[in-house]
C-alpha cells in the first residue's frame, strides 16, 4: 500500500516533577491509533495521511477528545480517548488547506491553515 500510516502515542496527561534518583519518563504510552482509521476502520486505502500537532480537550458528552492537523488531507481529525485504552476515530473536518496547528480552549477552537496557493489565514 502507498499510503503513509503513521500512529501516533496517546499520552498520559500527568506530569510531575522528577528528581535525578526518579525513573526520567515523564509520559507512559497508554494505547496507539493509526490515522488512517479514519478513512478505513482496517486502513486498507492507498489515501495519504498524518497526523502533526494534537490537542486534547473535554468534548461536549464529557469525555476526552484529540484533535490533529492533517496537512495531506488538509483536514482536522477527531479521536475520542475517553478510554484511553481503545481510542476510537471520531472524523475529521475539512480545511480547505494545509493547518499546521490546532487549539481547543473551552467550547473554540483555532487552527492556522496555509491555502495551495501560500497564504496564511
Amino acid at each position: 500500500m502507498k499510503f503513509t500510516r503513521i500512529a501516533f502515542a496517546i499520552l498520559s496527561a500527568s506530569v510531575s516533577a522528577v528528581s535525578a534518583h526518579e525513573d526520567p519518563a515523564l509520559f507512559h504510552r497508554v494505547s496507539t491509533f493509526n490515522i488512517c482509521e479514519q478513512i478505513d476502520p482496517s486502513c486498507n486505502t492507498d489515501e495519504a495521511t498524518n497526523a502533526e500537532t494534537l490537542w486534547y480537550f473535554t468534548n461536549e458528552s464529557g469525555g476526552t477528545s484529540l484533535v490533529y492537523t492533517d496537512s495531506e488531507g488538509e483536514a482536522l481529525g477527531f479521536v475520542d480517548i475517553t478510554d484511553s485504552s481503545k481510542p476510537k476515530a471520531d472524523g475529521v473536518v475539512p480545511v480547505g488547506g494545509e493547518p499546521t496547528t490546532v487549539r481547543v480552549i473551552g467550547d473554540y477552537g483555532a487552527c492556522h491553515c496555509e491555502d495551495p496557493q501560500g497564504k496564511k489565514s
